[in-house]
């Protein structure tokens, strides 16, 4: 796993905690060269400086001062709306089943532990903003009746 995960598809950041728990043992064991870890390394410092987080103070850098007040804009927030639309991928909708249709939906389950979170779906990747919602908000808008089961598994 940590083979393909850097020599074959380049990976060079977990956010998560894989990375850190297993990339010792696999360069121990001979299944990742240690040239691959310092190109990670070296790319994220890269990264880290041109996005200046060596440059000081980062509320005096060119984007220190956003805040709310900037993210919250309509044109910033169509923006993002914009990106979404763009970034979804359908793979397969034969049946027409999407979009959903609020008169033809009787049932809509939305099962598991991430059912109806905002947090732990947007990661560390946010800004500060004013609006947070959940899939779920969005799914269950034009539903009348709602049960969320989200301590099944």
């Amino acid at each position: 796993m940590l083979l393909k995960c850097f020599d074959l598809i380049g990976l060079d950041l977990n956010c998560g905690s894989f990375l850190g728990k297993h990339t010792e043992a696999a360069v121990t064991a001979g299944l990742v060269n240690e040239s691959a870890i310092d190109r990670a390394v070296s790319n994220n410092f890269a990264t880290l400086m041109r996005l200046g987080f060596f440059d000081g103070d980062p509320s005096k850098q060119l984007y220190g001062k956003l805040g709310p007040k900037d993210v919250c804009k309509a044109e910033n927030q169509e923006l993002a709306r914009e990106a979404a639309r763009q970034g979804i991928v359908l793979l397969k909708n034969t049946a027409g089943s999407l979009p959903l249709s609020p008169t033809a939906i009787k049932n809509l389950a939305v099962i598991g532990p991430n059912a109806n979170v905002t947090k732990t779906m947007i990661g560390n990747y946010e800004g500060k903003t004013s609006i947070i919602s959940s899939n779920f908000l969005h799914i269950t808008s034009n539903v009348h009746q709602i049960n969320l089961l989200n301590d099944v598994f």
